[in-house]
């Protein structure tokens, strides 16, 4: 389960959020398996798009 801290960043002055893992990391092939058993994507479809998620959250974060 996910969950947040958080940090001070001291050169700007502000609290932030930091992601904080608990337990064991789930593999992303695990997320893939479990979305394609419950939807009508196949898991390479699934995989595809956790695969590209990293780079578009950049672009839209950056845009912010």
């Amino acid at each position: 389960m996910p969950f947040y801290k958080k940090s001070y960043n001291k050169q700007q002055g502000v609290y932030y959020p930091r992601a904080v893992v608990q337990g064991k990391p789930v593999e992303t092939e695990t997320i893939a398996k479990d979305l394609a058993k419950i939807s009508t994507v196949s898991n390479s479809d699934v995989q595809a798009v956790l695969g590209d998620i990293a780079g578009v959250m950049h672009t839209i974060f950056n845009t912010i």
